[in-house]
């Protein structure tokens, strides 16, 4: 209506102070008139929808062109500084009509203490990556130097860089010496190609801000389920509780990765909320015989696209099922009792583990009982998925496990073994006997393959274990910002000598990159001998600089 309006010299806002609509106007539309002449509308809601931009328009005024492009310039301004803004005060949610039913809004500023938590832990993790960035250039010998500095950006100052060896095109594969403009440091032969940056490159390089997308396509490609809360959210893994359903839908999104579908594109669509229709438009344009089982499966499954889903949400869900296949395990008069509810509380972490591998899964490292059934004593995540195929073994023998694209598959690890009771699992962890119990059900051949875990295990829940083990949960968690390490890390492993979250980066990295080869328990021993640093100088080049982190208060006097 501007637009048309427009058309002649008269200034718009001399004719209208008001134009009247049904409902609340969104951000940009409210402002845009605010900024073009203080047009009145019935109020706004602050809520942004789809952006929009000015269409082409022939037969404007000079004046009136003039004053469209600087409304919407102020447009612009206003986004930024709302989008940089600190929130303070307390959300009240009201409800306004929109297309498509009712939602919920804010007509205030969130709490301003939860957008700077919000801020802080983006400043973490991006920190920790630049560390770890660092680390890993050092590992593959592209750095001199110990703890080598960043550089950010084109250091030419603008100039387009060019390297004195060739190497292929991280697009196209052709041989080209053209660097990256941005960060000077992977090659692209033409713009064209850079302009399809993807893969590790989005993490290291300042061209573009990181989309969930990018976090997906980097799952994708490491045959990891993905972990971060927007890819979750944004993807429908929210929606699914057990690892067969996640391996699915991850299977899913292979198939467009593998057929080249571009990050951008993933993002694009799941802002849209166009995914579904954009996923079936891809697979349909296959040959029905080489779409492979994870195109049916998620036909089977739409709803976990169709409604978003937060974590909390996924939680409340995934509590209400996760326990149902594992409650005809317990005693009678426990069977209808909340987990929380079971008593010791050996009993309730036993009951915590049953329901995992009835789910064919392993504890994460943020929960408990991957630290309390040894998985912490594993080496890497394959040495844990075969320890959770132990417990599943010594509880449900050889139960048939789903496979991943929705058959049922047997998998047998010769004769079927004896399974023990519920009754007799808890009872022999909570005393330290698990070992015992295990080699009673023909199991010993099979745990000894786990280095670490009788000397784990035969400690009760209630005994003191090496301090070695939370070093490895902290570690293998990855994720100080969110679980920083607790006094005992800080007294033992130097943690407490850290002044900066950066220092701690460090530490964490230093210690993630050796325990990947050092006996853990040898670099206890060191610990407590206060020969930290030495030890690390045996598995690695260690930077002077990085002693003083690596101080505690060992050893001990005697009195």
């Amino acid at each position: 209506m501007i637009l048309f309006l427009s058309k002649n010299e008269r200034l718009l806002d001399q004719s209208f102070a008001y134009f009247g609509c049904s409902k609340y106007s969104c951000f940009m539309c409210s402002h845009f008139l605010k900024a073009y002449g203080r047009i009145g509308t019935r109020g706004c809601h602050g809520r942004l929808f789809k952006p929009w931009t000015v269409p082409e328009a022939t037969g404007l005024a000079s004046s009136q062109a003039d004053k469209v492009a600087k409304s919407v310039v102020q447009v612009q301004k206003d986004i930024e500084k709302e989008l940089k803004s600190d929130f303070d005060k307390a959300i009240r949610l009201e409800k306004t009509s929109v297309v498509g039913g009712s939602s919920i809004f804010s007509d205030r500023k969130a709490e301003k203490s939860g957008k700077h938590l919000v801020i802080e832990r983006r400043k973490n993790k991006m920190e920790q990556e630049r560390v770890a960035g660092l680390f890993n250039r050092l590992s593959v010998g592209k750095s001199d130097t110990a703890f080598p500095k960043p550089t950010w950006g084109n250091p030419s100052g603008g100039a387009l860089a060019e390297s004195n060896q060739p190497g292929e095109c991280n697009t196209c594969s052709r041989v080209t010496s053209r660097l990256c403009s941005t960060c000077n440091k992977y090659f692209y032969c033409s713009e064209s190609c850079e302009t399809k940056i993807n893969g590790s490159h989005v993490f290291t390089c300042a061209k573009r801000p990181l989309t969930s997308a990018d976090y997906l396509y980097r799952n994708i490609s490491e045959v990891t389920i993905p972990d971060e809360e927007d890819v979750l959210e944004d993807f429908g893994f929210n929606h699914l509780s057990s690892f067969a359903d996640r391996s699915n839908l991850l299977g899913l999104y292979k198939g467009l990765w593998l057929g080249d579908v571009p990050v951008e594109d993933i993002h694009r669509w799941q802002v849209e909320g166009t995914l579904i229709a954009n996923i079936k438009k891809y697979f349909y344009q296959i040959n029905e015989a080489n779409r492979g089982g994870y195109f049916p499966w998620f036909l089977g499954n739409l709803h976990i696209l169709e409604k978003p889903l937060t974590q909390e949400e996924s939680t409340q869900n995934t509590l209400a099922t996760f326990y149902g296949q594992a409650q005809v395990y317990l005693d009678k008069e426990d069977q209808h009792k909340q987990p929380s509810q079971l008593e010791p509380e050996a009993k309730m972490q036993c009951y915590e583990l049953l329901a995992t591998a009835l789910h064919a899964a392993c504890p994460n490292p943020i929960q408990k009982n991957w630290y309390n059934f040894g998985f912490c004593t594993c080496n890497d995540e394959r040495e844990e998925g075969a320890l959770g195929v132990l417990y599943k073994r010594l509880l449900l023998g050889n139960k048939p496990l789903d496979d991943l694209r929705g058959n049922t598959q047997h998998m047998f690890y010769g004769p079927a073994p004896l399974t023990a009771t519920f009754t007799e699992f808890w009872h022999a962890y909570q005393s330290g006997t698990l070992i015992k119990l295990i080699d009673s059900k023909g199991l010993e051949k099979m745990r000894s393959e786990f280095k670490f875990l009788e000397r784990f295990l035969s400690v009760s829940p209630s005994g003191l274990q090496p301090s070695i083990w939370s070093l490895k949960q902290f570690v293998a968690i990855d994720n100080p910002s969110d679980f920083p390490p607790n006094a005992t890390l800080e007294v033992d492993y130097g943690f407490m000598n850290c002044q900066t979250f950066e220092e701690t980066c460090i530490l964490l990295e230093i210690y993630k990159r050796f325990l990947k080869v050092a006996n853990p328990l040898a670099l206890h021993e060191a610990c407590l001998a206060g020969k930290l640093f030495e030890f690390a100088k045996l598995f690695d080049h260690m930077d002077e600089s990085h002693r003083r982190l690596m101080k505690n208060l060992y050893p001990l006097r005697r009195k």
